[in-house]
């Protein structure tokens, strides 16, 4: 069998060290023999500084409540006397901080199946204790948010999204996306390639590059409408700087680009609406010239044509040769004339 941790330059230390948890050894003495470098931080202190120190000195070290080292005591003389394993919430004081951890502990045994101590690995769940406290935890904060939240893995797969994220989508249930693959998403809202690879290209560039993003995104939704999101997109660090991940937040800004566009639209009608009105101008200075000649003709006529039916009537009076013109006719031009 291949030594594979020799072959990547390895050790069980190394391992444990790269841990975000808490990981200890403590002997039957209630002597902390070994711990991870984090377990070490949590005590505010280097792992050198406290490894070999019994539960009671790390007390005085850190300056733990009398009820708290008993407790500790009492956790761990339980583990060895049962033999197996069992979780406990146990609060510390870290300086002028009290922690609370969730400490998974079993007995530790040698070669021969004795027991000489305590193996634990503790998580701290200080921040989801606190808010507990008051009747809420993180998930029921970011569901009441009115914002898109949503956290994907290294591989751009879902892990996480608030209710939000799925209503906006048209999606009554956070539960359905949550685990699924982008492919799988567009799929369920019917995403067209080019929206569908725009979008894996923006979530990989964060994961690989490790650097943060902002970018317009518009998918289609549940009932085929389209909306717009602005998206920030961070990367998610493990303790060792390694990306795992992003979280991003998303604001729907649907209707601020649709009011831009009527806008926009407003403005190039002002500009057409300027253009006619500088066309009519023109087009009202080229008409004036002849109307004005019209005008003019028009008041001529208006003064003069009455003598001109009055000596036409004194002519055919007279029995002069003159053209046979109905008086009547002559009649209605005049009073048509008066009316302009």
């Amino acid at each position: 069998m291949k030594n594979w941790l020799s072959i990547y330059n390895l050790n069980i230390e190394s391992i444990l060290n790269g841990l975000s948890d808490n990981v200890y050894f403590i002997d039957t003495q209630g002597r902390l023999i070994w711990c991870n470098d984090q377990q070490a931080k949590s005590y505010g202190f280097s792992p050198n500084e406290v490894i070999g120190k019994t539960i009671a000195e790390l007390g005085e070290l850190s300056q733990w409540s009398q009820e708290t080292i008993e407790q500790l005591y009492k956790n761990n003389e339980l583990i060895m006397k049962m033999g197996t394993p069992q979780i406990f919430e146990e609060t510390v004081q870290i300086g002028s901080h009290i922690k609370t951890f969730l400490s998974h502990k079993n007995a530790l045994k040698d070669s021969q199946g004795n027991i000489i101590g305590v193996i634990g690995n503790s998580t701290d769940i200080t921040q989801k204790k606190s808010l507990e406290s008051i009747g809420v935890n993180f998930e029921e904060i970011l569901n009441t948010l009115t914002n898109n939240i949503y956290c994907l893995d290294k591989d751009g797969n879902i892990i996480w999204c608030n209710k939000n994220q799925a209503l906006s989508l048209g999606i009554p249930n956070p539960a359905i996306f949550i685990g699924k693959t982008l492919l799988n998403v567009a799929e369920i809202l019917n995403w067209d390639t080019t929206f569908f690879k725009e979008l894996q290209k923006n979530n990989m560039e964060v994961i690989k590059s490790g650097k943060a993003k902002i970018c317009e995104e518009t998918p289609s939704t549940a009932d085929g409408s389209k909306k717009t999101f602005l998206s920030h997109k961070n990367p998610i660090f493990n303790s060792n700087g390694e990306v795992t991940g992003l979280i991003g937040i998303a604001v729907d800004i649907t209707e601020k680009k649709l009011n831009e566009q009527l806008i926009g639209e407003k403005k190039q009608l002002e500009k057409v609406m300027e253009s006619l009105h500088t066309l009519a101008s023109s087009l009202a200075h080229e008409l004036r010239t002849p109307l004005v000649g019209i005008q003019q003709g028009t008041l001529g006529l208006e003064k003069y044509f009455s003598k001109l039916i009055e000596s036409y009537q004194i002519a055919e009076a007279a029995k002069l040769a003159i053209p046979d013109v109905p008086i009547e006719r002559l009649q209605e031009v005049l009073n048509n004339t008066n009316k302009m």
